[in-house]
């Protein structure tokens, strides 16, 4: 596979607040950005704030999937890719809280997205495949705490001493 970068934002074309391009190359913040501000569970959420309230830890309900990236990785950029996702979909920087006798999602205002990086160069490549497979598995079955978000991790598993 080969090396790629991808820009999210280009400062010279941000959005303004009415969904016009500014030319200014300043970025307007939006409510969205700058706010807490909390929204009744859809149905589906409530159910999993139910079931994580009866059995708390549980981690049965997480999706986990693995990307195989053969090549140099950016950090610093897929860092900054995921910041932008996370800044665009409100349901990224979600948590549920209580207010008063109900549940709610509570959209937080736009923050950094932690990716942490695993070096298993150390490990022997006999075993290096076996070792990811452990590593993956724990990841998936870690719980959330879905009164602090993010709701979601991003492990980097780097099996060769590469210069990143």
């Amino acid at each position: 596979m080969q090396s790629f970068a991808l820009e999210m934002h280009n400062p010279a074309m941000a959005n303004t607040s009415d969904g016009q391009a500014s030319e200014s190359g300043s970025h307007v913040s939006t409510a969205s950005e700058t706010q807490r501000r909390s929204f009744p569970l859809s149905l589906a959420q409530q159910r999993l704030w139910v079931l994580d309230r009866l059995e708390p830890g549980n981690g049965v309900y997480n999706l986990a999937f693995a990307v195989r990236l053969d090549g140099p990785l950016d950090l610093d950029a897929l860092q900054s890719t995921l910041n932008a996702v996370a800044g665009r979909h409100e349901i990224l920087r979600a948590e549920f809280h209580v207010e008063g006798d109900a549940p709610v999602q509570v959209i937080l205002p736009r923050h950094a997205v932690g990716a942490t990086s695993f070096d298993l160069s150390d490990i022997p490549a006999g075993t290096r495949d076996s070792r990811v497979s452990q590593l993956m598995s724990e990841e998936g079955g870690k719980p959330f705490d879905l009164s602090r978000g993010p709701l979601f991790r991003l492990r980097i598993l780097r099996p060769a001493s590469l210069s990143i």
